[in-house]
């Protein structure tokens, strides 16, 4: 057998083990599914232009094993604003002015998942609600955002992607006054 034979099958035993015998090779896929702005907004329980506070963003590790080696623990975003306005509240209780804790969506789904995979080896490819915006997050100092329910003290983001910007104000009071 020639030697480049021999390198050929010898990488592709390689790649085929690490594929089947590591555990990274098993990682679930996230699927997003679109939705519309309209969508976000019949949603939403809050609906409001935020300045982001300092620090923005904080990074929280939750244990899930005292093995922290072999069970990574869950990490997560924690986001801080100040409200300035309301567009829309479901509450009789005003948060302008408040500064309230943002977390991501769906995050008790995506710690359970992460228990399941780091401590069954169960890998599950989980759907989210997606809003792709044209806001940038991170470079934006005013965001309108939209946030599902409250709990804890920390409001959640309605959807990934849940935020817009500023310039689509008018739109989406026109759409909550159609759809609220």
């Amino acid at each position: 057998m020639s030697r480049s034979k021999i390198l050929f099958i010898t990488a592709f035993l390689l790649i085929a083990f690490i594929f089947f015998f590591t555990r990274d090779a098993h990682v679930s896929i996230t699927h997003l599914e679109k939705i519309s702005l309209s969508e976000v907004i019949k949603r939403s329980s809050y609906i409001l232009v935020v300045e982001k506070q300092s620090p923005f963003e904080v990074i929280k590790k939750i244990k899930i094993h005292k093995d922290t080696k072999k069970y990574p623990p869950f990490e997560h975003a924690v986001f801080y604003f100040q409200v300035i306005e309301e567009l829309y509240n479901k509450d009789t209780q005003s948060l302008k002015n408040e500064k309230i804790k943002v977390l991501p969506p769906d995050l008790k789904d995506r710690l359970y998942l992460h228990k399941k995979y780091y401590l069954e080896g169960s890998s599950k490819s989980p759907i989210y609600l997606n809003y792709e915006t044209k806001a940038d997050f991170y470079k934006s100092k005013k965001l309108i955002i939209f946030l599902g329910s409250k709990e804890d003290g920390s409001y959640l983001m309605t959807v990934s992607g849940g935020y817009e910007k500023i310039s689509k104000k008018k739109k989406i009071i026109s759409l909550i006054k159609k759809l609220k």
